[in-house]
Order: structure tokens, then C-alpha cells, then sequence
């Protein structure tokens, strides 16, 4: 029944749900109506408000592309390499991939969100090794493993919170610095880490697929008759559904 459930839901969601760059152009254009209709704005007042504001974000997406970068980096360096390698050794049995997975992947997040990226590159050796892998399931598993983060060393609100001169501070809404004792040490958040670690292995434990047929990675890599290095147009092509979708519509 579960199984049956998530197919419904998860054919509702390839065929209506389009990429994440189409919610965000059309909320800017939303919020961008709203400021003309709302407040004294121009036109001209709106878009410089976008313009300054966009470009605002260049220091906090240059910190999230050297986290990621530098994650991967580590992932494929020797050393990790050679230790994912000695730890597929051990892990014969689907169910032991999904759990060692979340458990490992909530682990690792907690140190920061961007060394998911080692879990993903362990998720993916496993499957090539342990037969009967329902793939899509596992991949759920990496992204839930991943949530951890939040209540781990990289938490962006608890670390802003013991930031100086944050702009909650400067906005005059707090009057002091929230301590990371009052957050991350709270005994709310270590049971979220437990939720994590441990309540999140025995739910996904219960909805392990039962039917695994053409599930498997090696069933879901396309590999003939493509070009090493395909064009851009190509690689668009390569995403579309082979029906008429929704999705797709708002995407091109």
C-alpha cells in the first residue's frame, strides 16, 4: 500500500513539478508586482531594490560554492577513497546500504551540510556493488540524511544568532547574542539529532520498497549512443519526460 501511495505521488510530482529555477523567477516577479501594488515604489525603485539586493548575495554564495567545492575535494581525494572503499567491504545486504547511509549521512551533516557530498559518492559505490538496490529509494535516503545539518556546527540561524552586530541585532530586534548553548546544546536539538540518527533509519527501515524491479542503478543508466561531451540543447533533451507534462511546459 505504502509503495503503491508514494508511486501515485511521486508520478504527480515528475509530471507537475517543475525545476527550482521557475519558483524563483516567478516569486521575484511576484514580489515585484506586490511592491508596486503596495507601497509607493516605481517601477525604476523596484528593480534597483532587485538590482543592489542581487548582488548583496555574492558573498553568501561564494561561502556556499567553497563549501560544496571543498567537500567534494575531500570526497574524491585518496584517503576517502580508499576508506569508502574498505567500508563496502562490510555491507552486503540493500538494507544495510539504506541504513548505514542515513545513519552516516545524519552523522556527517551534523559536522556540515556540505560533506553530504562524501555520502552521496558512498551511496552511489554501494549500488554498484550490492545487487537488488531500489536506487530512487536510496537517493531519498541521502537527501533525508542530509536535514541533520541544521542542528549540527554549520546552522546558519545558531551561528547568526552568536554572530556580532547581526542584522537582527542592528534591526534593534534582539537586544544580546544567543549563545550556541541556548541552540545547538539545547536539549530540543539534541533530540532532533537523536530523530535524526536514529528515529529516521527505523521509519525509512519499515518503507523499504519490496519490489525492486528495473530499480536498480545499472537498470536506470542510459549509456548508449551518447556523446562524451553532449551539447547544451542536448543535455536539455536528456531531461525531458517522454510525455506532455506540466513540468515541462514551465520549464522551457
Amino acid at each position: 500500500m505504502i509503495s503503491a501511495l508514494g508511486k501515485i505521488f511521486t508520478d504527480l510530482f515528475i509530471k507537475y513539478m517543475p525545476s527550482a529555477y521557475v519558483f524563483a523567477l516567478v516569486l521575484t516577479l511576484f514580489t515585484g508586482c506586490l511592491a508596486l501594488i503596495w507601497t509607493d515604489a516605481s517601477l525604476i525603485n523596484v528593480l534597483g531594490g532587485w538590482y543592489d539586493g542581487f548582488w548583496s548575495l555574492l558573498a553568501f554564495g561564494m561561502q556556499i560554492i567553497l563549501v560544496i567545492v571543498t567537500a567534494h575535494s575531500i570526497a574524491q581525494s585518496a584517503p576517502v577513497e580508499k576508506g569508502i572503499n574498505w567500508i563496502a567491504r562490510f555491507i552486503k545486504t540493500p538494507g544495510q546500504v539504506y541504513l548505514f547511509v542515513l545513519i552516516s549521512g545524519a552523522l556527517i551533516a551534523l559536522i556540515s551540510f556540505g560533506m553530504i557530498v562524501i555520502v552521496a559518492i558512498l551511496a552511489r559505490e554501494l549500488a554498484v556493488r550490492v545487487k537488488g538496490l531500489n536506487y530512487p529509494f536510496l537517493i531519498a535516503c541521502v537527501y533525508f540524511s542530509l536535514g541533520s545539518w541544521v542542528s549540527g556546527a554549520s546552522s546558519s540561524i545558531a551561528l547568526l544568532l552568536n554572530t556580532e552586530n547581526n542584522f537582527l541585532m542592528e534591526a534593534g530586534i534582539l537586544s544580546e547574542l544567543i549563545p550556541t548553548s541556548y541552540t545547538l546544546g539545547s536539549s530540543l536539538n539534541i533530540l532532533m539529532i537523536l530523530l535524526f540518527v536514529v528515529g529516521g533509519p527505523l521509519l525509512f527501515y519499515v518503507l523499504i520498497p519490496k519490489n525492486n524491479n528495473q530499480k536498480q542503478l545499472s537498470d536506470l543508466l542510459v549509456l548508449d549512443n551518447l556523446p562524451k561531451e553532449p551539447s547544451v540543447k542536448m543535455e536539455a533533451q536528456s531531461f525531458k519526460l517522454p510525455f506532455r507534462a506540466v513540468s515541462d511546459i514551465l520549464n522551457n
